[in-house]
Formats: structure tokens, sequence, C-alpha cells
């Protein structure tokens, strides 16, 4: 029973640090059909392509979300693989008294964080939606320059630009980066979260680290108005948690939990209000 606990208090550990820390690569999935000929229209921006162009023209469109305020809908979905999830000795030794734990896991993380894996939202035209679009609280969407980044690329299809921004990795030390767009919590926040409490009697967070790997942030832009169409942030953090056990669980000591988390949010927008028919309007036309 006691062990059957103790997984639980370390799945619980997980869910805290991930409802915490949340508000990879990007395959080429984007085919251009050549089989119909059609017109083409010059876009209301021309580029020349280079990243510092590309990102430039990017923040510039996703800022004006904050200012012009269109109707913002969103879903942010969250994975943990459950080959990433591992409990171990702090030291390295006695690593099978934690097995059971290991092995218990996945089935009890599936059942715990099956609340938090998705979830979705939207803001109406015209209102505030700083406290639902990154960055959230601010005034501003993006403060990326070219030095943050390692790459931005346009790719023309149809009426549309599709815009990819992708980063290298990022250690714990330089999250600054990331928050320049992304959204994340500070250190301090995370250690003093009240999610901590329902582990309280059980486990103490001493201390994480995160690397962020493989984060990119992509676009769609109707490149004949410069207005968003979408936007999807991706972000991948490596977590290393150093944990304590205490009372019941104080003969296992020092303890390291490590996880991958993958963070997925997307943002639609729509720049025009609508109205919706009144029934009067309805059966006139008819």
């Amino acid at each position: 029973m006691k062990k059957i606990i103790t997984t639980i208090c370390m799945v619980l550990l997980i869910f805290s640090l991930t409802f915490t820390l949340v508000s990879c690569d990007i395959s080429d999935d984007i085919t251009e059909n050549t089989t119909d000929t059609v017109q083409y229209t010059q876009s209301n921006t021309v580029l020349e392509k280079s990243s510092r162009e590309v990102l430039s023209y990017f923040n510039s469109l996703v800022n004006s979300v904050k200012t012009e305020l269109p109707s913002v809908s969103y879903t942010q979905e969250l994975k943990i693989d459950n080959k990433t999830m591992k409990i171990s000795k702090a030291q390295g030794d006695d690593e099978d008294s934690l097995r059971s734990f290991n092995d218990a896991l996945p089935g009890i993380k599936d059942l715990i964080l099956t609340d938090i894996k998705k979830k979705s939202g939207s803001v109406s035209f015209g209102d505030e939606n700083s406290d639902v679009f990154f960055v959230k609280g601010e005034s501003w969407s993006s403060a990326l320059t070219v030095d943050d980044i390692n790459s931005a690329v346009i790719k023309e299809i149809g009426d549309k630009y599709y815009i990819t921004i992708t980063f290298d990795d990022i250690p714990e030390q330089s999250r600054a980066t990331l928050a320049r767009a992304f959204e994340l919590r500070d250190k301090a926040t995370v250690l003093n979260s009240p999610e901590f409490a329902k582990m309280e009697s059980y486990l103490k967070l001493n201390d994480y680290s995160v690397e962020y790997t493989g984060c990119a942030i992509t676009a769609t832009v109707d490149r004949l108005t410069d207005t968003l169409t979408d936007v999807t942030y991706r972000k991948t953090s490596n977590v290393s948690a150093q944990v304590k056990g205490l009372e019941t669980f104080e003969k296992y000591g020092d303890m390291i939990v490590d996880f991958v988390l993958a963070d997925t949010t997307s943002f639609n927008f729509v720049w025009t209000q609508s109205y919706e028919t009144s029934p009067l309007e309805t059966s006139e036309k008819e």
C-alpha cells in the first residue's frame, strides 16, 4: 500500500510540475498543388526572406493581436511520454527499491493527468486577450530578436505565407530567450506553487531544472492583407526534479524525478466581427 501511495505522490509531483510549468521538430508537410492554373496576386508585403526580415514581419503581425483585438480561439495539448518518466536515487544507489514505483508510473499517470491533457478556450472580437494569448499579461506577443532564434523561414503557397521559427536547445539559465515569445513561469513561482501542498506530507520539491528542446513557432498569414490566420507554439521540456522523502517516505531519502513534457498550443484568429442574422432579416430575404 505504501508503494502505491508513494507512486501516486510521484505522479502528483509530475502533475504539479506540469501544471505550474505550462501555460520539437517541425515536419514540412505542406505541399503545393501545381495541377491547376491560378491567377497570381501580388503580396501586400514582399519579403526578401532573410531570417531577420521574416522575424521582423512575424513580430509585427503577432503583436497586432494585442492591439487590434481579433477574436481568439485556442487549444493546448500536453503529452508526457511514458518512456521518459523515471524515479532514481540522488546518489545512484539502491535503485531496486524504486523499481515498482517506476513500473506503476505510466498507468497512474494516465489516470491523474487526464484533466490537463487538453484544454481550449476563446475570446470574443474586441475583448482584451492578454490573459489568453502569449505572452500573458504583456502588451506584446513577441520581443524576439534574430540573436534569439536558430532560423526564421517563410514559404509562399497560394494566398498564404507559412512562417516557421526554430530555436536551438535552451538551458534553464537561458530561459529568458523563450520568455520573449512563449508562456513560461519563473522558478520561484513554480517552487512556491500551492499545487505542491497535495504532497507536502510525503515529498518536498527542493529544486528542478529544465532544458527546452525542439522549440518552434509556426504561423499562417493571409499575404494579401497581412493578417495572421493562426499560430502554433511547440515546446518540449526535459524536466529533472530533486525531491526529498518526508515522514512515511523518509527512508527513500533524496530522489530524482525525470520526465519529458511536450506542450503544443495553437491559436486561431478572426479579424472581423460577425453578427447573428435576425429571423426578421432572414424572412425578408426569402
